[in-house]
């Protein structure tokens, strides 16, 4: 059993690339989904935060939330009709 991940990773070439774009893909799959139901900033600073964090609304901003959140599902339905066809 390989206990070290270096070792695990010298043994199969080309699978820290691909883990590297299996996580990329899932991050944005994530901030997809959180930009559709519910683009809030987190009450708490978030550390490490995905490209489409910045434009979330702020925690607390009810009135701003619920004015704004069909043109946020809007813009992810562009973007994905810009990328798709």
């Amino acid at each position: 059993m390989v206990t070290d991940i270096s070792k695990l990773l010298e043994d199969m070439p080309g699978i820290q690339e691909q883990l590297e774009l299996f996580f990329e893909g899932t991050r944005e799959i994530i901030s997809r989904t959180e930009q559709y139901w519910c683009p809030i900033h987190q009450a708490n600073r978030v550390m490490d935060v995905h490209r489409r964090y910045p434009q979330f609304f702020a925690f607390g901003d009810a009135q701003g939330f619920q004015q704004g959140l069909v043109s946020k599902r809007r813009a992810l339905k562009e973007e994905h009709h810009d990328r798709h066809g």
